[in-house]
């Protein structure tokens, strides 16, 4: 007899059970595979998830032999929710600090590296106990020794100010030091505290060298658990310290570690020609992945789960560390995830949420191809949201290469808890996908990457499609050196069109709209809005015939767009491979509007002459000038070497158009709606309307994640 349907329910549900409900989702695929051997299998087929927590104890592997047409749903009004972490039970009252809190010893399995790091509880992530309070940090007296040949050089101390590191604190060697450098962040466990000298040392080294620039917070400090909503681990009474919010108790509580790294795992084998294909996924929540400190390594760091290794396309295969590092390079791209596909094709996640994760939430990884993620949400994760990249090799078999993921209309929100360097959507080593009408908000880092070449050498990332994207609240001053979207390498086909971008802030330098950063060359960037960055709205470090149109840089706290090196200074100066050629930046018919800053910018002068730059057809408008006042910001600055001496001067107008630029554009109001709303939509008579320049309306009724049909 054919059946085309399994159903599973949570062992926990007894009430009203289904007859033959199987009890987990790995039962349910194992059904399927003796129905099929047997002939009583039709296709297409759906496993129907009741609602209710699946406690997962080891990931769900799906792999070659689970090819088949199968949706893996959840039954109508039902919430299943596939959970990897572990409850957190017996809690007791107790006092620490002149606070009534509470405590709980912890299983076994939940300490990871020593530590728990994460802790949620009744569906909140909670704080560890830190000091100082926030994420501004405390900036370091001095580091342990002269400044490293390249800042690439890390080091495993430094010295603390006086009363930064308090000598009674219990347990030093519970205390993690949460390390800001640039555009990363570093975990580093104290070894030991020196109250002589103010030394304090750790047992792995960061990725940069320690400078007056880092900034840095002492995590999991017993004497700093003094407010609501904190926890404390205690190693070695192996017990969790938390202070209860207003209306918790110990009764009360539902508490969860997170445990297992990953939950779902689609692994093929690409490199034999056997992919996992025709799977789909539909309202399922998955919970609770990831913990602890990954090891950076050529795989995933899977702790001792029974699945097969899967290949980091960000890691080098011989790569091998001089020493134990606290961070990664760029990105958190060291993370495992909730779901992690290799060698899978023709699969689909529709509407699904994976919230409460400790680590990244999606990755497709070599050989992945036609993946659709729809109408997802990814939130409260303690890194990135979802990460796409196959192999690195550009002569690689067609096999191992990643391409034509869907990424579209899903909501990706506060992450990189644990992890602050982590990104909203990574596109590595992949080419011809479509990420469109996504919402991305609250990260510390860049909301979209593109790109995983430095240079002009050749890239496996092409024809990538980015576009009505609604970014905002990146960055938050925690770390440097990103973007709203940040694109690095060659990527002829690569388009950046009709995304909405605001507040990208940064923390002492770096804070742009859009970023093109070392060596991006053949992108088309245009119509976007970038509104209230830090720094610029669009910012090139070096690169090559870029083309930017129709779009607007509103209002950045330092310059309309700036351009750091010329290709000239990429040659002198930098050794990433890679033919260089004179031409960077194509700048037409933009808008640019300032409140008394700059238009322009540059650190070096080349970079704004006609031979590396096309800057024409634009409108430019400063708020703060009027009829009674004259506009006191220079039209662009530079720096200017004489007599061996670099210093910034200021240039006019005039002095621009000298440089052969901007002869057809002009200094007006460009006829927006309401400048001090943010209301970017034309006026009737505005002047962009006369210059041809494309209706915003588009870009701003369309940017984020649109209305399902039956939405009211």
């Amino acid at each position: 007899m054919l059946t085309n349907e399994l159903t599973i329910a949570p062992p926990s549900m007894t009430t009203n059970r289904p007859a033959g409900a199987l009890d987990s989702l790995a039962a349910a695929f194992a059904r399927l595979r003796v129905l099929r051997a047997r002939g009583e299998a039709a296709f297409p087929f759906t496993i129907w998830c009741h609602g209710g927590r699946y406690q997962l104890d080891k990931p769900v592997l799906l792999q070659a032999e689970d090819t088949f047409p199968v949706t893996v749903k959840a039954s109508p009004g039902e919430k299943p929710v596939f959970d990897g972490g572990l409850p957190v039970t017996g809690w007791q009252e107790a006092f620490l600090n002149g606070h009534a809190v509470l405590r709980a010893e912890v299983p076994q399995k939940a300490i990871q590296d020593g530590r728990v790091d994460q802790l949620f509880v009744n569906g909140k992530r909670k704080q560890r106990a830190s000091f100082p309070k926030g994420l501004t940090g405390l900036p370091i007296q001095s580091p342990l020794g002269p400044p490293p040949a390249n800042f690439f050089v890390g080091a495993n101390g430094f010295v603390v100010h006086p009363g930064d590191f308090d000598p009674s604190w219990h347990d030093h060697q519970g205390i993690e030091c949460l390390l800001f450098q640039r555009w990363i962040d570093n975990h580093l466990p104290v070894e030991r505290f020196d109250p002589d000298t103010g030394i304090v040392t750790f047992t792995r080294y960061s990725r940069f060298d320690i400078n007056a620039q880092s900034r840095y917070i002492w995590q999991n400090v017993r004497e700093a658990l003094t407010e609501p909503g904190e926890f404390y681990f205690d190693r070695q009474e192996k017990a969790l310290y938390y202070y209860p919010e207003k209306g918790e108790s110990a009764s009360s509580l539902e508490a969860y570690v997170p445990v297992l790294p990953v939950l779902l795992m689609v692994h093929g084998d690409p490199e034999n020609g056997q992919s996992v294909q025709w799977l789909s996924f539909e309202g399922l929540t998955f919970r609770h992945s990831g913990g602890g400190r990954p090891v950076t390594a050529p795989d995933y760091d899977l702790g001792d789960c029974d699945v097969p290794p899967m290949r980091n396309p960000f890691v080098k295969a011989s790569w091998k560390p001089e020493r134990p590092l606290g961070g990664f390079p760029q990105a958190s791209l060291n993370l495992p995830a909730a779901i992690m596909l290799t060698g899978a094709a023709n699969c689909a996640f529709r509407q699904c949420t994976i919230e409460h994760c400790g680590a990244t939430g999606v990755i497709m990884a070599e050989g992945c191809r036609y993946i659709e993620l729809s109408r997802n949400e990814l939130s409260d994760l303690g890194g990135g949201g979802v990460v796409i990249s196959g192999n690195a090799d550009t002569d690689a078999a067609p096999e191992l290469r990643t391409s034509h993921i869907i990424l579209r209309d899903n909501h990706i929100h506060d992450g990189g808890n644990v992890f602050a360097s982590a990104v909203g959507i990574v596109i590595g080593h992949a080419f011809g996908n479509l990420i469109e009408h996504n919402h991305i908000h609250d990260f510390y880092y860049s909301a979209i990457s593109c790109g995983w070449v430095w240079g002009y050498s050749d890239s496996v990332c092409r024809e990538n499609r980015i576009g009505f994207n609604l970014i905002h609240d990146i960055g938050k001053q925690v770390l440097c050196d990103m973007g709203g979207i940040y694109l690095l390498g060659i990527q002829p086909g690569t388009r950046v069109y009709n995304n909405y971008i605001s507040r990208v802030q940064c923390r002492h330098y770096g804070g742009w709209g859009i970023y093109t950063d070392e060596g991006s060359a053949h992108i088309v960037i245009e119509q976007n809005i970038c509104t209230d960055c830090s720094r610029e709205g669009f910012h090139q470090h070096y690169g090559r015939e870029n083309i930017a149109r129709h779009n607007v840089s509103a209002f950045p706290g330092d310059c309309g767009i700036a351009i750091s090196r010329s290709n000239q200074s990429r040659l002198d100066g930098f050794a990433f491979p890679g033919l260089c050629h004179s031409f960077n930046y194509n700048f037409v018919a933009n808008v640019i509007v300032v409140d008394n800053k700059p238009f322009f910018k540059s650190s070096e002068w080349l970079t704004l002459t006609g031979a590396q730059l096309l800057s024409e057809s634009n409108v430019f408008f400063d708020v703060s000038a009027s009829a009674n006042s004259k506009r006191q910001a220079p039209f662009f600055q530079a720096i200017v070497s004489k007599d061996g001496v670099a210093t910034w001067q200021d240039f006019t107008f005039a002095d621009w158009q000298a440089l052969g630029h901007d002869a057809a554009s002009v200094l007006a109001d460009p006829g927006f709606m309401n400048l001090k709303k943010r209301d970017f939509r034309l006026k009737k008579n505005s002047l962009l309307r006369q210059r041809g320049f494309p209706d915003l309306a588009v870009t701003i009724s369309g940017a984020g994640v649109r209305p399902l049909p039956n939405d009211p």
